[in-house]
């Protein structure tokens, strides 16, 4: 099993990335940034146009699981990095947030996996 960690970057410090054990791909949308990352985007479509632009450019090569982050998840997940190296791969969704969308309805995250 497989896990690669695909980051929408602006301007946060992305020291934290170095303490995740899985590869790690940076998406930049700052455009003072452009000559400092192989992956830039224009400054549009929050973060998801990063994650589908990864998605579609590896279409036919993804990886078993995909972690989708922002900059600095932490005001989401404080705990991202242990969650995120400790991951099972058993779990087909792991919320990584205190809440999450389910059909339309916000949900606070109330099952732990190990």
């Amino acid at each position: 099993m497989d896990l690669v960690v695909i980051v929408c970057h602006y301007n946060r410090n992305l020291e934290w990335l170095s303490n995740i054990k899985y590869p790690n791909i940076v998406y930049n949308k700052n455009p003072e940034n452009n000559s400092k990352f192989e992956n830039n985007l224009p400054n549009v479509g929050f973060d998801t146009i990063a994650y589908l632009t990864y998605m579609i450019d590896n279409y036919e090569n993804l990886p078993d699981y995909v972690c989708f982050s922002q900059d600095y998840p932490f005001d989401h997940c404080p705990s991202f990095i242990e969650k995120v190296n400790g991951f099972d791969f058993k779990t087909e969704f792991y919320p990584l947030g205190c809440t999450y969308i389910q059909d339309g309805n916000e949900l606070e995250k109330t099952i732990e996996y190990a």
